[in-house]
């Protein structure tokens, strides 16, 4: 509460890359799904979509700022042809997980070494 006044929490997402997989029946034959969902900085967001089943594969991706509300990242396309097209992601209480359409996406591994710090070579090799 603040003066007086009752405040939501907002959205706060960890920057990053999440990934999430899916399966949806469709026209009788099930469709693998994979939602990469890349949260930028400067509430900038892309997301890219495959969608592969026995006899087909598609791909759409859609990029643009968003603006939190509550636990959710409005998101608005900016180019392109979903440009205008709003998109919503449900974001976990602890920032690190979103949702589309149903699939939650995860950070992609923070396991991964990071380059610079295993290349500390010798000069004198």
């Amino acid at each position: 509460v603040r003066f007086g006044v009752a405040v939501a929490a907002m959205a706060s997402v960890k920057k990053g890359v999440y990934i999430g997989n899916t399966q949806v029946k469709e026209g009788g034959l099930m469709a693998d799904i994979e939602y990469t969902v890349n949260i930028l900085e400067e509430n900038r967001w892309h997301l890219a979509c495959s969608k592969r089943t026995k006899i087909n594969t598609s791909a759409w991706q859609a990029e643009g700022t968003y603006v939190p509300e509550g636990n959710e990242l409005v998101c608005s396309a900016a180019a392109g042809q979903l440009k205008g097209q709003e998109f919503k992601m449900i974001v976990n209480d602890a920032g690190d997980r979103v949702t589309y359409e149903g699939c939650e996406c995860e950070p992609i591994s923070s396991d991964i070494p990071d380059l610079a710090a295993s290349m500390d070579i010798p000069m004198d090799f």
